[in-house]
């Protein structure tokens, strides 16, 4: 049985510098990037629970030591977080029990995100962290701290998509009326296992109905309990099918809920989709959901067509957690309403009254529209179809789409309505709007969209050109008008005029269908991602209390890091307590996986002979003995791929040089073959070390038993 250390789980600051000094280095590992800054998101969240908002920032800033700009911009982000989960509680809680449908649930949450001020917790601009004077944490900061693609992003993105669409769903009527169906949780299969975290929203929620009071606090962590039973964290990744700049998306279900990380704390080519979920009474229905925190929507780039694609290609695979059915049943879009009641007032969208027209609406679906105009969706034939289905929320304004089935997409409908939307805009009065509303990006934003909109649908439906040409008097009116004549914008809106014209109508080339070998090609990628993935998440839950955590395939965090030679990682795990002797599915423990490597250079053969000298002393002689199913120990696999340094550790720890394994080899027999098949000079030299060691440890112990039984002889003789 391997020795037991006592176990003590890494300090919060300490994970947080590891995240730190992973996402600050420029020859960063993506994986171990990936992991911690993951593992920093959650140490933050768990240091939030049973904290109010002092509390919690004095704990951000003197417990781990971010500073008190950093603290203070981090604490901001959850309380908006919070507020706005615990709102959104509130507003399904005013649907009576008895009349909590779907739609009646649906209906009462819209209203939430149609109110003014929801909009403004969502964009309250977060304190700059750039003034902070620590720079130590500057990598962390930067990932944490930026409102679009770090911790507001997450939190705040997140929580408004997962809300809404645990309500469009059907799951909310499930936990939350009267006659539901039992309550269960989605783990892989279909609603399978009852769930006390629905038991317990629901008795909050009625707690809210009765007298209209609950612990805020309470309310949302009950719902994401809820909410990470019923979500499927889908990782969505670009590949390249032929090696070419020819990229094909693809989405599955992943372990490692985050972004996709650059070791620098932006994101990159892949990245997570906000809310994945199976319908409540569809098993093969999904519904998926993006949310920005931002005003400008294009700040997206091209996340929504991007994963959208993923999602596709992930069903014509078959790709985890999709069957053979699985259809995409919704999809869902929101952002802050670029045009709010006050800036339609400004900008002359509104008649003497003060009454809004109805362009308010109009300008925030351009930004649903701009992403026709996306670069990636260009390469795919289809994907179109996906972004005119979308139900587009512009939240503080309304809902704008009410979106579709993708088979009933109508193209010249949406075409008019677009045409219509720059036909109101050519009336604004610009200058008076610019001044009144003391911002440039009213034609910073607005009207880039408008013309994003217009080339996209162009684009993706030529067919609906001669009805976009319409708005060709509209561009030239608003790029004649002062102040957007002076502007290098009154050449691009020109530009737009021009190219309706007398454009190209030819229709988007096909996407190549997927062959066979693409699609086996892709799984095999999908496979491996998702095993990285899944090891990613087991380091993760190590690391926060639980080290003998699994994964499908019976690795503990303990071989993830023998197999990525990761000492720090290891003795970090080891100072908690992990198994050194804990076998995987392949019947290999930690020790085994280290042993069976095969570090091609001096230093990598040093680095992975400390780490098993490391387990080796953790485990002591029984766990460095234990033999796999082919009666191998570690000392047979260190000494059959020629690792000296490996081979001095595990004898020094007791390893048994005459073990033989199932075909009759001893660990010096495996070091000697390899050394007459290698033709590296390097390799061949570690492999003649290992036999060199073997045969002078082998010597030195029959020298050992040779004094031992002549010391007997002698003993006996007198």
């Amino acid at each position: 049985m391997a020795k037991r250390h006592a176990p003590t789980v890494p300090a919060p600051k300490t994970l947080l510098r590891d995240a730190n000094r992973l996402l600050g280095r420029q020859d960063h590992d993506k994986d171990r990037a990936d992991t911690a800054a993951w593992t920093a998101e959650q140490v933050v969240r768990d240091a939030r629970v049973g904290k109010d908002k002092a509390q919690f920032r004095a704990y951000l800033s003197e417990g781990l030591g971010l500073g008190d700009q950093v603290a203070e911009g981090i604490a901001q982000i959850y309380e908006d977080r919070d507020r706005f989960v615990r709102q959104s509680a509130e507003a399904v809680a005013r649907v009576p029990k008895s009349g909590a449908t779907t739609e009646a649930l649906s209906q009462a949450h819209e209203a939430h995100l149609s109110d003014p001020k929801t909009r403004q917790h969502l964009m309250r601009p977060v304190k700059s962290a750039a003034g902070a004077t620590d720079t130590e944490w500057a990598p962390l900061v930067h990932w944490l701290h930026d409102s679009e693609q770090g911790l507001a992003k997450t939190v705040k993105g997140e929580a408004l998509a997962r809300m809404d669409l645990y309500v469009r769903s059907g799951w909310a009527e499930k936990d939350l009326a009267n006659g539901r169906a039992e309550a269960t949780s989605q783990t892989g299969a279909y609603g399978t296992e009852r769930s006390a975290a629905a038991d317990h929203l629901r008795d909050l929620v009625d707690g809210l109905r009765r007298n209209g009071d609950a612990n805020g606090q309470e309310i949302t962590e009950a719902l994401d309990a809820r909410w990470q039973e019923l979500f499927v964290p889908m990782s969505v990744k670009k590949v390249s099918l032929d090696g070419t700049a020819d990229w094909r998306p693809v989405a599955f279900e992943a372990g490692l809920s985050t972004f996709s990380m650059d070791g620098r704390g932006t994101t990159e080519g892949g990245g997570r989709i906000d809310a994945f979920i199976r319908d409540a009474n569809d098993s093969s229905a999904w519904h998926m959901a993006f949310a920005s925190s931002g005003e400008d929507s294009r700040r997206q780039g091209d996340q929504m067509t991007r994963h959208v694609g993923g999602v596709l290609t992930g069903m014509e695979l078959g790709a985890p957690p999709f069957g053979e059915n699985d259809r995409l049943a919704s999809i869902h879009y929101y952002a802050p309403a670029i045009v709010t009641r006050e800036r339609a007032e400004h900008i002359g969208l509104a008649d003497s009254r003060g009454v809004l027209r109805t362009m308010q609406e109009s300008v925030n679906r351009l930004a649903l529209y701009a992403q026709l105009d996306d670069s990636h969706i260009h390469r795919q034939q289809g994907i179109g179809d996906a972004v005119l289905a979308t139900r587009h929320m512009a939240v503080g304004a309304g809902s704008t789409t009410e979106g579709c089935a993708l088979q009933d997409v109508d193209p010249k409908s949406h075409a008019q309505q677009i045409v219509g939307a720059i036909k109101d805009l050519a009336h604004v009065r610009w200058n008076r709007a610019l001044e009144r509303a003391g911002e440039t990006p009213v034609h910073d934003t607005i009207l880039p969209l408008a013309m994003a909109a217009l080339n996209g649908m162009a684009s993706h439906y030529p067919e609906t050109v001669p009805d976009l040409r319409k708005a060709i008097p509209s561009l030239n009116a608003i790029a004649r008008q002062h102040p957007i004549s002076e502007t290098g914008l009154a050449k691009h809106l020109s530009n737009t005029a021009l190219t309706l014209k007398h454009g190209d109508t030819q229709p988007l080339p096909e996407q190549k269908p997927l062959s066979e070998d693409d699609k086996i090609a892709l799984r095999a990628r999908i496979d491996g991602d998702r095993d990285r993935a899944e090891g990613a998440s087991i380091v993760t839950l190590a690391l926060r209390g639980q080290v003998d955590a699994r994964d499908g395939r019976g690795n503990t965090a303990l071989h993830i890091a023998a197999e990525k030679r990761d000492l720090s990682l290891a003795r970090k795990l080891l100072d908690q307590g992990a198994q050194v002797d804990a076998v995987n599915a392949d019947q290999h423990t930690p020790l085994h996986v280290a042993a069976a490597a095969l570090p091609r250079t001096n230093v990598g053969r040093a680095d992975n002979g400390a780490l098993i000298g490391l387990m080796a002393e953790a485990g002591g002689r029984a766990a460095v003995n234990l033999a796999d199913a082919e009666g191998d120990t570690a000392l047979h696999l260190a000494a059959a791929k020629g690792q000296d340094n490996a081979v001095m550790h595990l004898l020094k720890n007791g390893a048994d040089l005459t073990r033989r394994n199932n075909e009759g080899e001893t660990a010096r027999d495996l070091a000697a073959q390899y050394g007459s098949q290698v033709r590296s000079p390097t390799l061949r030299q570690g492999a003649d070390k290992t036999v060199l060691v073997l045969d002078t440890v082998a010597a030195l112990h029959m020298h050992a038993e040779q004094q031992t039984q002549t010391h007997h002889r002698t003993r006996s003789q007198r």
